[in-house]
């Protein structure tokens, strides 16, 4: 049950991880714009991301297919982003797929992201949103994630993130064009190379 946990709460981290990956491919690519002004050393660049759920996907898939330890419990792991997210993945249990789906509502707040279990299904069956985020809150968690059983919902609350090497502060979600808007903060320590 805690591996379960652990690939659903990964998959809300893989988000930020998304976000992450998708701001070193822009640091990375050459730009035909004049450069902004330097920026004094200690201070971080904010460099803001547009990400919808095809990159999510495809990172999920990605991490599914790579990662030895999650290809024992997962099968897949999928979002499907509109007025509520669909999260839905598919748990290997005794050599067959167990399919979970959790709809829950996003809110952002000071930079965080707040998603509201409405309901949960495993296997067809409804699990109740309180079952199941009090499960989440008896879960070894990140201190950052935090399962609220009062008001069913799971805080991801990224500011509080250690921002190393890079840090994630969401900024808002557009449920019409499907687009989550994320500033990703990169120490310049991060950026540069080793010095020898």
């Amino acid at each position: 049950m805690w591996k379960k946990l652990f690939v659903l709460l990964l998959s809300f981290d893989l988000l930020v991880i998304v976000a992450g990956a998708v701001g070193f491919a822009v640091l990375s690519q050459p730009h035909k714009q004049p450069s902004p002004p330097a920026q004094s050393v200690g201070q971080e660049a904010e460099i803001p991301l547009t990400i919808g759920q095809d990159a999510i996907n495809t990172y999920l898939a990605y991490a599914v297919s790579e990662s030895s330890e999650l290809r024992k419990t997962v099968s897949y792991a999928t979002v499907q982003l509109g007025t509520e997210w669909n999260l839905q993945f598919g748990f290997l249990v005794g050599g067959r797929v167990l399919p979970v789906s959790i709809l829950v509502t996003p809110t952002i707040h000071s930079g965080n992201l707040d998603l509201r279990v409405q309901q949960a299904h495993m296997g067809g069956l409804p699990i109740p949103p309180a079952v199941l985020v009090s499960v989440l809150q008896h879960a070894p968690l990140p201190a950052w994630i935090v399962a609220d059983r009062d008001t069913n919902t799971i805080d991801l609350n990224v500011t509080a993130r250690p921002k190393s090497p890079y840090g994630v502060r969401f900024v808002s979600y557009d449920a019409t064009t499907k687009q989550l808007s994320v500033i990703l903060l990169v120490a310049p320590k991060a950026a540069l190379p080793p010095q020898a």
